[in-house]
């Protein structure tokens, strides 16, 4: 068998600890817009989600850590973007966001993002403000209903973050990244190397967002398990597990 074609086939590679357990920390990507969201320019959207356990949501004082999680997410990703015409960023506008608890052990957040590079017919589009500190200290931000209507699932980009870690414990389980991207169809000669190349460039640059928040070692990235399938015709879903210390 050839370096190439066991990515020619669902299949999966490295070892795992006995006992480790996995998705206690990590991230979900999903991109609708081709290999790894290729910006477009204008009208392209981002969305940021995270999840936290904690012990009891009566005892959180407010929801500032949570929303300033998605914020610095998705700042993360838009400062690897540049505008096609001007090699600038782009502007951020929020389209809809929310903070509350999600049963009693969960606190949770999210944003939704529409990145522009022009003013389209001279129209400024405004968002929503961001939320002053005194807001954060209670649930708000848009209702369920609202959100529905807004759609983040349907973002070009999405990311879920998610960590139920005991902070009072130091994690020595892996990272989970699960990174999935739509296909027009299913193809029997299907080759999951890309995929699996540009779920490691996603990894790579999770990695660097949490040594930059002191929640992954200066250590280099080390992948310690990879697994590559198809959820369903048309998705391709590459799991990779990777040192957090």
């Amino acid at each position: 068998m050839n370096a190439d074609s066991k990515f020619l086939a669902p299949g999966a590679d490295g070892e795992l600890a006995p006992g480790t357990r996995l998705w206690r920390k990590g991230l979900v990507y999903t991109t609708r817009t081709g290999p790894s969201g290729q910006f477009s320019g204008d009208d392209y959207r981002i969305s940021v989600g995270f999840k936290r356990g904690v012990a009891s949501v009566r005892a959180t004082a407010g929801f500032h850590d949570v929303y300033r999680r998605v914020v610095t997410v998705a700042r993360h990703r838009i400062s690897q973007l540049t505008c096609p015409n001007t090699g600038e960023g782009p502007r951020s506008i929020i389209l809809g966001h929310t903070w509350r608890p999600l049963g009693e052990n969960v606190v949770t957040s999210l944003i939704t993002l529409c990145l522009r590079c022009s003013v389209q017919d001279g129209i400024a589009v405004t968002g929503e403000p961001p939320p002053t500190e005194e807001a954060l200290r209670s649930p708000g931000g848009a209702t369920l209903e609202e959100l529905e209507r807004l759609a983040p699932q349907r973002a070009d980009e999405i990311y879920n973050e998610f960590d139920f870690t005991d902070p009072s414990t130091p994690n020595t389980d892996p990272i989970t990244l699960s990174y999935g991207e739509s296909i027009s169809g299913s193809d029997p000669s299907l080759d999951f190397r890309p995929f699996v190349e540009r779920a490691e460039r996603v990894a790579r640059s999770y990695h660097t967002l949490l040594q930059s928040l002191g929640e992954a070692s200066a250590q280099s990235f080390r992948i310690q398990r990879r697994e590559w399938f198809l959820a369903s015709q048309s998705f391709v879903t590459i799991h990779i597990c990777f040192n957090q210390y």
